[in-house]
């Protein structure tokens, strides 16, 4: 697949730019399935940036999704947030066509969920999935099985249950072999999670019958199921999976691996626990996973440290938010600002809502008070 990409990247370039770009983004989507992320997360830069300056909007579009995927894997929310505004924007003026099953408002969902309100992430993840195909609906119930089984534990079990039985019904539907067996992986990960063990035995049995040869991402989260259902939990196994995940650049999957071994270690060496969660905690409230870093914090509560912040906001502002505040604290409104901007009142709306979450204030006044010590 990635020699096919290089060989229409090499064919089309320089008398035909879009297919040129867009056999690029092939490639970018082919790497990151070979577990080369960072490379993947370049390319479809370069191809969003591209096909902005050269006012290629389709490409744009696709391009945006891709990379705000591949930025989130990444653990780089606040980023992605920044590539999806850009490209909501856009799919404001000229139409969020559907392309298959990559759409915004799954990447949006996507970032709902680690904005710190998990809850708000799922319900809109399974509101899109209400009218998408038979086949695209094996990702949108697969996906916030994992994200119940991740953020709500063994007290949602029942909730994951219910939610990899629409995801298999779907799958069955679909009659797609590749997501079949990327559901029973992810299956094995959510019930593992849940403490479902000898179901995710099953299901992590049945697809390695389906899937004789891993993708490498397929393989780390492999090892994190194996040492979930070893009684008890193998840190060992968790540490190795967490490493490989940062390693080709799944710096998201090694968050939650890491936080896993954090609960694996508590039982045997608590202060290698404390000092697991706190790297969690630290690192993700950074990249703006919120939802992990809360989850990190509650665990080192249980083990009786006390977690404090400045404020309950993450401060973590993209560039296009930092002006946003400014504009704020000037007095300006939302629709001044989105003339100014020449953007959407929508996506202001949304810039605004997002600003006053991460700086941790009520209303714009609180912001205005807070601008100088954000930019510090």
């Amino acid at each position: 697949m990635l020699r096919a990409a290089e060989d229409r990247a090499a064919i089309a370039r320089g008398f035909d730019e879009e297919s040129y770009l867009t056999a690029l983004l092939a490639g970018a989507s082919t790497l990151r399935r070979m577990g080369r992320l960072d490379e993947a997360r370049r390319r479809a830069r370069r191809v969003w940036d591209e096909a902005e300056r050269r006012v290629l909007p389709r490409l744009a579009l696709e391009s945006g999704y891709w990379l705000g995927t591949f930025l989130i894997e990444s653990a780089r929310i606040a980023e992605a947030e920044e590539i999806l505004t850009g490209a909501q924007e856009l799919a404001s003026r000229i139409g969020d066509e559907a392309r298959g099953r990559h759409s915004l408002e799954h990447l949006a969902s996507e970032l709902d969920f680690y904005s710190g309100d998990w809850r708000a992430g799922i319900e809109r993840l399974l509101a899109y999935a209400e009218d998408a195909s038979q086949h695209a609906q094996v990702e949108l119930h697969k996906l916030p099985a994992l994200w119940l089984a991740l953020a709500g534990g063994e007290e949602v079990a029942g909730d994951v249950l219910a939610q990899l039985e629409t995801a298999s019904a779907a799958a069955d539907r679909a009659g797609c072999p590749r997501c079949a067996a990327a559901l029973r992986l992810s299956a094995a990960d959510a019930l593992a999670h849940v403490h479902r063990r000898a179901q995710a035995a099953e299901s992590l049995a049945e697809w390695r019958r389906m899937q004789p040869a891993p993708q490498p991402r397929d393989s780390f989260v492999e090892r994190r199921v194996e040492a979930l259902l070893r009684e008890p939990v193998a840190a060992e196994l968790l540490e190795a999976a967490a490493r490989e995940a940062e390693e080709l650049g799944f710096g998201l999957d090694a968050l939650w691996t890491d936080l896993d071994l954090g609960a694996a270690l508590a039982a045997s060496d608590r202060e290698r626990a404390k000092q697991v969660l706190a790297r969690v905690a630290q690192t993700a409230g950074e990249r703006g996973a919120l939802t992990v870093r809360e989850l990190a914090e509650r665990r080192l509560r249980a083990l009786g440290v006390r977690t404090w912040r400045r404020s309950p906001g993450s401060g973590v502002l993209t560039a296009r938010e930092q002006v946003i505040a400014h504009l704020i604290a000037e007095g300006a409104s939302n629709p001044e600002i989105a003339q100014q901007l020449f953007l959407s009142r929508k996506t202001i709306e949304r810039h605004v809502s997002n600003v006053l979450r991460k700086a941790g204030v009520r209303n714009r006044a609180e912001l205005a008070a807070r601008v100088a010590e954000l930019e510090v």
